[in-house]
């Protein structure tokens, strides 16, 4: 799976939304994890977003019903970063989120001095 994800956001960033669909959905059910169902979710919902209604809806049903159940998940998420903690599961995102802030911050840095 370590290099899966690099591989799902190449294709994200490619709108090769049915590749990310089809590689987290042949994978055994014991190995999702809070990233790849957000990354399937996602997926579902920018595919939707590239055909006309009423072909999108059962797209967008599909990224809702997937993120429905990792609604007390995330809420624990937040609640551990508020705390300055990483969550599991969702490492590389928090990374990532953590070092554009970092950059966001040393932009203003810079431009004060």
């Amino acid at each position: 799976m370590n290099n899966l994800l690099p591989r799902l956001e190449r294709w994200n960033e490619e709108d090769k939304y049915q590749e990310i669909i089809d590689a987290i959905e042949a994978l055994p059910e014991g190995e999702l994890n809070f990233t790849l169902i957000s990354a399937l979710a996602r997926a579902y919902n920018n595919l939707a977003i590239d055909v006309m209604p009423p072909e999108d809806r059962p797209l967008y049903q599909r990224a809702l019903d997937l993120l429905l159940p990792l609604e007390d998940q995330l809420e624990a998420a937040v609640k551990e970063r508020l705390r300055g903690k990483t969550p599991e599961g969702l490492g590389g995102a928090a990374t990532a989120e953590n070092a554009l802030k970092d950059q966001i911050a040393q932009n203003i840095r810079g431009g004060l001095n």
